[in-house]
């Protein structure tokens, strides 16, 4: 009886385990869809039909990040890699990822890595 009730509880553990990593796999794949500086996660949660709450539990879950924190270091990313693979100017990555003013990446982008995103741009092409 014990054997039983022990598998029951791993084989309920290994579903719950499975439902909190396919939350996050489709908290991702749907972040992917919207990056940009005035994405919310409460518009990520309502696209996946799903509480905020869960979303949270999921993803803390199975990165040790908040929602917040995956897509702070998404947006940065994605920052990056358009500052470094490609020639559009600071001001056309702003409006790209969807920033108010070019002056609001740059504080963002700062705060977040130390340097500027021109310094940041500078560095990496040499």
């Amino acid at each position: 009886m014990l054997i039983r009730l022990e598998e029951t509880k791993r084989k309920v553990l290994n579903e719950s385990n499975n439902t909190l990593l396919n939350l996050s796999i489709e908290f991702n794949q749907e972040l992917e869809k919207r990056i940009s500086y005035k994405t919310k996660i409460s518009n990520i949660c309502d696209a996946l039909n799903t509480n905020r709450k869960k979303v949270s539990y999921a993803v803390k879950s199975t990165t040790n990040r908040t929602p917040k924190q995956v897509l702070d270091e998404r947006i940065l990313l994605e920052l990056k890699r358009l500052l470094v693979y490609t020639n559009l100017t600071i001001k056309e990555i702003a409006d790209k990822l969807e920033f108010d003013e070019t002056s609001n990446l740059t504080n963002y982008f700062k705060r977040n890595t130390g340097i500027t995103p021109s310094l940041f741009r500078e560095k990496h092409l040499r």
